[in-house]
């Protein structure tokens, strides 16, 4: 049925008298209708922004909220009518707009814009994404509205954060598996410093209060403590001991469960036994133990005990410390493979030394053998010998002394060949006085003399070349000493010789000599005379062969003239020792008695 609407108009004349009427009708169906389909398409709209759970606002070109949806109003509740502010107002109880305002950013664009930020709602921090979309006019030219979208995002924040910080955890955790395979304390046999190495990495990484290593005693009546961590003051301890039969459900979960992970270890009855006397004295909230296995069997744990707010254990972390309990068991294993190579190598060793030993025996025993079969021939040789030489030496000798004698004037070589044959006498005769001195000593006819003298004694029986200087450093007020002058003055010519042939360029030979004291008042005083050269110097592979007989390093000499000097000194109650390097020289040191000590005032 139509509804029509009639409006009726008086007719006047020109003096204002009514001369009739005038009626109009219309039919007002259509606009009726209109406004019916207006109303529903309000009510659709306006239930369908309201049932969105988001945040939803519509702002004309001014940026003024001409509407908005029930989320928004409920968020706003007590603030007053929304519609009709401006959106900087009601978000942010200002007047100014920020430069990234996304609503201000689509107005100028005609494109989305976003941002997320935070606020304080009720003392909580909550994140908000505002998504702001363009509204055009007809013909999609001018950017008339926006419709901005607010998403409170704070547990997707909160899950990504936690993602964020599990992620770094676990980046953590494995940084410090890491850091233990690289590190080379856990190889190093010991397991001590290995497990020192593994409880502090591991307190780092898990950020607890202590970590520590136990192992079972026998029977598996107890753990005892090698190691414990304590993070705080940055010290290790050990030697506690938990028995079974005090905290039998702390054993028992340890037997039945691979992983003791006590989130709340107050209130877990695993290990509530220890909450009086271990848990609460020390803070302990949380633990969580892994065990220890070495060649299939459980010998002890890794403990890990957190302090402050109880902590749920991830499985990132339950990981970790299960390979944690993995490279004390590789210290373990290593050290018992240690042992083992070291046992071997001991035993090797052993047998290598005894084995060397047993052959420098033979060949010591072999070459003593040896030495003392060609010192019983040269014994019985040496007499008829020296007197088979000597007597043509004599002559050869006399003759040279002759010629130089007649030939007051000889030409340079036949000089220089005299020389040469009274230097291979003097040479000869040298060899056959030590092949006499060691095949038959005299005994020593001691008295008291000067260093000088003995010194001299020396040096008068060997020639010094030019090229060769020599230097006294002997004190005057030095005691006299006593020996046999002629046994002694043989050991220094020695020794002077054996210094000159060392220096064949020419060099230093540098005579000293000092008082040594006896160590009590009972022992005598020695004087020591030193004679050192800065010649060629000795091998050390021969310094403990060059007073051994028939030893010599030199072209001619048959290695008796150290001999010698050792006999002599020690029959005037003295000692030899020698001191050398290569390329650097040589000093012989002999030590004689002091006058007046005792020594040798009998004989």
């Amino acid at each position: 049925m139509a509804e029509i609407q009639g409006n009726a108009t008086a007719l006047c004349n020109a003096e204002g008298e009514i001369t009739g009427a005038s009626e109009s009708a219309r039919d007002l169906t259509a606009r009726q209708n209109d406004e019916k389909n207006l109303a529903e398409r309000e009510s659709f709209l306006s239930g369908i922004l309201d049932s969105i759970q988001d945040e939803i606002s519509v702002l004309d070109k001014e940026l003024t909220i001409v509407r908005v949806n029930s989320a928004l109003k409920r968020r706003f509740s007590g603030g007053g009518p929304l519609v009709g502010r401006k959106c900087v107002e009601v978000y942010h109880c200002g007047t100014e707009f920020c430069e990234d305002c996304p609503s201000r950013i689509t107005l100028r664009s005609g494109k989305v814009s976003s941002k997320i930020f935070s606020e304080t709602k009720n003392g909580a921090v909550i994140w908000l994404e505002l998504v702001t979309f363009p509204i055009f006019d007809p013909k999609r030219t001018l950017v008339t509205g926006v419709i901005a979208l607010a998403r409170d995002i704070t547990e997707r924040k909160r899950a990504e954060e936690e993602s964020l910080r599990r992620r770094a955890a676990v980046e953590k955790l494995n940084g410090s598996l890491v850091e233990l395979a690289r590190n080379e304390k856990i190889y190093g046999g010991d397991a001590g410093v290995a497990f020192r190495a593994i409880t502090e990495a591991s307190a780092r990484a898990m950020a607890v209060g202590r970590v520590s290593i136990w192992f079972y005693t026998g029977g598996n009546s107890g753990i005892v403590c090698k190691d414990m961590y304590e993070a705080r003051r940055g010290t290790h301890s050990e030697g506690m001991i938990l028995y079974a039969r005090d905290y039998p459900a702390y054993f028992s979960a340890l037997e039945e469960e691979y992983c003791l992970c006590a989130d709340d270890a107050l209130g877990d009855p695993r290990t509530s036994e220890f909450s009086e006397t271990y848990l609460r004295p020390l803070g302990i909230t949380s633990m969580l133990d892994v065990p220890i296995i070495v060649a299939d069997k459980t010998i002890g744990l890794v403990c890990h005990e957190h302090t402050g707010t109880p902590r749920k254990w991830t499985v990132e972390e339950q990981s970790y410390a299960t390979a944690v309990a993995g490279f004390a068991s590789m210290s373990l294993e290593i050290l018992a493979r240690k042992r083992a190579e070291e046992g071997v190598r001991k035993l090797n060793d052993e047998l290598e030394q005894k084995v060397g030993e047993r052959t420098r025996q033979l060949l010591s025993a072999q070459e003593e053998l040896i030495r003392k079969e060609k010192l019983a021939i040269l014994g019985q040789l040496s007499g008829s010998v020296g007197h088979e030489l000597r007597n043509p030496l004599g002559v050869m000798n006399n003759a040279v002394f002759y010629l130089k004698m007649v030939l007051s004037d000889p030409p340079g070589n036949v000089r220089e060949y005299l020389d040469i044959i009274k230097n291979e006498i003097d040479n000869s005769e040298r060899i056959i006085a030590d092949l006499l001195d060691f095949a038959r000593t005299k005994k020593p006819q001691i008295r008291t003399m000067t260093v000088r003298e003995i010194v001299e004694a020396g040096l008068d029986r060997c020639p010094i070349p030019e090229n060769v200087a020599v230097e006294f450093a002997i004190p005057e007020d030095i005691p006299p000493l006593r020996a046999d002058p002629l046994q002694m003055g043989q050991v220094f010519q020695n020794l002077f010789v054996n210094a000159v042939q060392a220096m064949p360029g020419g060099g230093s030979l540098r005579v000293g000599a000092k008082i040594k004291p006896g160590a009590t008042g009972l022992e005598p005083d020695f004087i020591e005379i030193s004679a050192a050269d800065t010649g060629e110097g000795i091998l050390e592979e021969n310094l403990g062969k060059i007073f051994q007989p028939l030893f010599t390093t030199k072209a001619k000499g048959i290695g008796l003239g150290l001999v010698v000097c050792r006999n002599l000194t020690e029959l005037n109650g003295g000692k030899i020792r020698v001191e050398s390097r290569p390329g650097e020289g040589t000093v012989f040191t002999v030590s004689l008695p002091a006058a007046g000590t005792g020594m040798g005032e009998s004989q």
